[in-house]
Formats: C-alpha cells, sequence, structure tokens
C-alpha cells in the first residue's frame, strides 16, 4: 500500500498510479478510498475503461446501486461488447428494481453468449422478481445445465420449484445446492 501510495503521491496527474492506488485499496475491501483513487484516475483519464468498471465494482460491493448503474452504463457505451461489464450492469439494475432494463440485459447477453450460465441465472432471477416461478425455473435449469457446481442457482431452483410445487425436485435441488453452496461460474474477465 506504501509503494503504491507513494506512487500516486508522487504522480499526482497519472491516471494510472491513481487507479494503481486504487486497485490495492480495492484488494483490501478499502472501498471508500479505492472509489476515490478510481474517480481521480477516470477524471485524469476519461477514456479509460477500467476505471469507471473498477469504480463500478466498488459502487456496488459497497451497495451503492444507483451510482454503479450510472458508472457501468457509461463503462458499458465505452465498451459495448464487454459481457462482464454488461452482467454487472445488469445485477445493479435489478438490485434497484429496474427488472425490465435488467431483463433486456441478461436476455442480450443469453443470446450472444448462450454459454452464459450467468446471463441464464439472471433472467431468473428477473422472471422470480416478476412473479413468474415457471419462467424463472426454466432460466435457473438452464444455468444449472451449463455450470452444474452454481451453488446459487440451485437454490433459487428449489425455491422456484417449490413454488410451483415440485416438490421432489425441489429437494433434489436443495440437496445439489448443499453439496455445491460456494460453487460459481468462473466469469472470463480480463
Amino acid at each position: 500500500v506504501r509503494q503504491a501510495y507513494g506512487a500516486a503521491e508522487a504522480n499526482p496527474k497519472d491516471a494510472n498510479a491513481s487507479g494503481e492506488l486504487g486497485m490495492v485499496l480495492d484488494a483490501y475491501e478499502q472501498y471508500d478510498a479505492a472509489a476515490t483513487c478510481y474517480q481521480r484516475a477516470h477524471l485524469l483519464d476519461p477514456g479509460a475503461f477500467r476505471w469507471l468498471y473498477y469504480l463500478g465494482w466498488v459502487q456496488a460491493a459497497q451497495g451503492q446501486h444507483e451510482d454503479a448503474v450510472a458508472t457501468l452504463g457509461e463503462a458499458a457505451r465505452l465498451k459495448p461488447e464487454d459481457p462482464p461489464t454488461a452482467l454487472r450492469l445488469a445485477g445493479n439494475l435489478l438490485a434497484i428494481g429496474r427488472l425490465d432494463q435488467a431483463g433486456n440485459i441478461y436476455r442480450t447477453i443469453s443470446e450472444t453468449h448462450p454459454e452464459s450460465a450467468e446471463a441464464h441465472y439472471g433472467l431468473g432471477r428477473v422472471a422470480a422478481a416478476s412473479g413468474d416461478a415457471t419462467a424463472a425455473a426454466a432460466a435457473y435449469l438452464k444455468s444449472c445445465e451449463l455450470f452444474p457446481a452454481y451453488g446459487a442457482a440451485h437454490y433459487a431452483l428449489a425455491l422456484a420449484y417449490r413454488t410451483v410445487g415440485r416438490d421432489t425436485e425441489s429437494r433434489e435441488q436443495f440437496a445439489l445446492y448443499q453439496q455445491n453452496r460456494t460453487g460459481v461460474p468462473l466469469l472470463d474477465d480480463p
């Protein structure tokens, strides 16, 4: 931390020095300070995608979903074909109840990247939040098929099955969740 701080202090007009200090602070979950560094890096280099992306990540980690939507939306405009940015944007839209927008993004990703278990899981979350347990179950099932160790998807599928009265399948999915509690698909995010 001292080394990164020293580099940022010695080079106050260097976006990379500020951003790299933010990355170090982010790694240590010092999110407020990291956000300040990412904001400074963005001000110094407004065309750089990564400082916006990292800032959006930190804002989301702090529960500042409205801010994260604005920041990640700007990052997505700079790099519109980046699935990790779109997934993070959709997740934050979902967190603030903008279901239609989140659903549109998840749907687009699932069509352009049908192998994305996260996109199908997101579609399930949107359907569940909209009260459509049948559509949620179908999306969660697809997510589980794509990534069989996806714990959260198995849990959500168990709940959806229980809601629609499929108790045997619900118990099976809950057992799979118990075996894969922390399993999440790896996101190809350079």
